[in-house]
């Protein structure tokens, strides 16, 4: 068995657990928070389909139908998970200044079709490329493989590119998840490099879940207080 599948199930208890910790909470309806419950509910799906996999490939030793769907369910969920990151990337630098409420509706609108789009497009061709597996030592490799990872790089040279554009507006709390995804996800390539069947990708994307939840909750409570000492001096000066 693919020994990395018990950092999978690592995976998806954590991932429980954050799930149920935010549930308990009402996150303010911001574009950030949005993208990050889409993440969270991706994060969790690919763990299964990843866990799945690693169970059908075991008990079945031979590639069937089964297999055949699973590794492009996980790999779909590999794209979902991604383009969605790159959204939230998107909504936490957008300067959203001298704009008004329309002009970021319109603005809003765009890059959610425009990541509908991607992940329709990059689906179907993942759905038809090829997708070759290692059934003694529980890996996959391939056309369809290849194309993901090329994907994951142009989503993230977008972001940094996005970045480094906004730098004066960027505030470097913020950015510290896209920063640990990009050495989370070299430090990966680099092992599986060494070991092909050493796949972290989950892992990697569990902890930077943690680190989107962490940043997120100071910027929320920040705008708690703000909003409470708006009321608060609203309420003094009708005294």
């Amino acid at each position: 068995m693919n020994y990395t599948i018990y950092f999978s199930i690592c995976s998806l208890f954590y991932s429980i657990m954050l799930i149920y910790v935010v549930s308990r909470q009402k996150l303010p309806k911001t574009n950030n928070n949005k993208a990050f419950k889409v993440l969270m509910v991706v994060n969790f799906l690919g763990i299964v389909a990843d866990i799945i996999y690693n169970y059908i490939a075991v008990s079945q030793k031979e590639i069937t139908i089964p297999l055949l769907i699973m590794s492009r369910v996980f790999l779909m969920c590999l794209l979902a998970w991604i383009i969605t990151f790159t959204l939230y990337i998107y909504a936490t630098l957008f300067n959203e200044k001298n704009k008004s409420k329309k002009e970021i509706n319109k603005v809003k609108k765009k890059a959610i079709t425009v990541s509908v789009i991607a992940f329709i497009i990059s689906s179907i061709i993942v759905i038809f490329l090829p997708v070759n597996h290692n059934l003694k030592e529980i890996y996959s490799y391939g056309p369809a493989i290849d194309f993901v990872n090329y994907f994951s790089f142009a989503c993230l040279a977008f972001g940094m590119f996005y970045m480094f554009k906004n730098y004066k507006t960027s505030n470097s709390g913020k950015c510290s998840p896209f920063f640990a995804f990009i050495v989370g996800g070299v430090c990966m390539s680099v092992l599986q490099s060494y070991d092909p069947k050493l796949l972290l990708i989950i892992a990697v994307e569990t902890f930077v879940m943690y680190m989107i939840y962490f940043t997120l909750d100071k910027e929320n409570k920040q705008a708690q207080e703000n909003n409470k000492l708006i009321y608060d001096d609203e309420h003094k000066g009708e005294k």
